[in-house]
């Protein structure tokens, strides 16, 4: 998992700020992530996946745990949720704003944001989601 090409791709400037991966012994779920932080504004942040993603051939699932609406804004705390088949698994991607300030999360952040997230999971059932 911590291997996945997706967890690699990321905007012009953004800077890998922490990266893990783990496994679950009693489910056999693997997690892999990296936190990043962007060189430019969400909308910009949201505009790459928005093409990358899909074309590396991961499907949007939802947006915010609700149904799909890939125009909608991107909000502190909001997040996509992507799958792929790979090796015979369902593998979930999730790209979110962590929301550090201890707010509501109901404001986009501006130029000024501080990171986002990948993160993949994927579990040996075939269970798994963002």
């Amino acid at each position: 998992m911590n291997n996945l090409a997706v967890l690699d791709l990321h905007p012009a400037g953004a800077t890998v700020q922490e990266q893990g991966f783990d496994c679950s012994e009693s489910s056999g779920a693997t997690y892999a992530g990296r936190t990043y932080r962007p060189a430019g504004t969400t909308d910009g942040v949201m505009e790459f996946y928005h093409r990358t993603v899909p074309a590396a051939g991961w499907k949007l699932e939802h947006v915010d745990n609700r149904p799909v609406d890939p125009g909608e804004p991107m909000h502190i705390g909001s997040s996509r949720c992507y799958s792929k088949s790979t090796e015979g698994s369902t593998v979930f991607l999730t790209i979110w704003f962590p929301d550090d300030s201890g707010e509501d999360g109901n404001d986009p952040p501006g130029p000024g944001i501080r990171h986002f997230r990948l993160d993949v999971t994927a579990g040996r059932d075939g269970i798994s989601t963002c």
